[in-house]
């Protein structure tokens, strides 16, 4: 990665996370006329799976184009936090079906791991009193591309290897919105609609080559809170 990239990289992502800081900052009786927050805090923890839309990306390190197909992740977040706020981490994980388009394969059928690491802000627990609540969650940090394999063997590799990539980190922000619905004050199923923007990296690639892609997913969860 060239070193004006990564400062770009940097710059995007020391903003959003100011951003962040500051939303994190702002009293919960002044978000979204939220009520006094509790003086307690609590751990959350949530799992869910989704339907997701791909995309289409340019490598420039195997000189391919990957056509990303629709593929169901799984999500797991630990979040902690008082009132209706919470931050925490979260973690996705795909076996993303592709067609893959390059030196090594013309047009073949394959396979690509994708691993999601991101931080992320929760606005929106909601209460027994009122169980079904708005959720907005912001979130950043990278997408891991990794273990890039044709399907049934093929591929011109030995163990349906397409092409020789180690894993390869791309800057990702995404932005939720969705409903969620408590049963009593410790558990709530929850139905959220994100957006996400993927950056990959440009080293190898011409003027014109798409280097990042944006991803619908769908996504239902259930959210249980631990301790009192």
């Amino acid at each position: 990665m060239s070193s004006a990239s990564l400062h770009a990289k940097l710059r995007v992502v020391r903003a959003l996370s100011t951003a962040l800081l500051l939303l994190i900052a702002i009293p919960a009786d002044a978000q979204f006329g939220a009520p006094p927050r509790s003086s307690s805090s609590r751990i959350w923890l949530s799992a869910g799976s989704a339907w997701a839309q791909g995309g289409t990306l340019s490598d420039g390190k195997t000189q391919s184009t990957w056509n990303l197909g629709q593929y169901s992740p799984l999500r797991f977040s630990f979040e902690f936090g008082s009132g209706r706020n919470t931050i925490g981490a979260v973690v996705t994980h795909a076996v993303i079906p592709m067609q893959y388009t390059g030196p090594a394969c013309s047009r073949c059928d394959a396979d690509i791991d994708a691993l999601q690491m991101l931080g992320t802000l929760h606005i929106g627990n909601g209460s027994a009193g009122s169980p079904l609540h708005q959720i907005i969650e912001l979130s950043a940090g990278v997408t891991q591309w990794s273990k890039l394999t044709a399907r049934n063997g093929g591929g011109g590799g030995a163990g349906g290897t397409i092409a020789k990539m180690s894993p390869d980190n791309d800057l990702t922000f995404q932005a939720g919105y969705g409903f969620g619905y408590n049963f009593g004050d410790a558990f709530a199923i929850t139905l959220v609609q994100d957006v996400s923007t993927v950056i990959h990296q440009k080293d190898g690639l011409d003027n014109g080559q798409s280097r990042s892609i944006t991803q619908r997913t769908t996504r239902l969860g259930a959210r249980l809170r631990l301790g009192r």
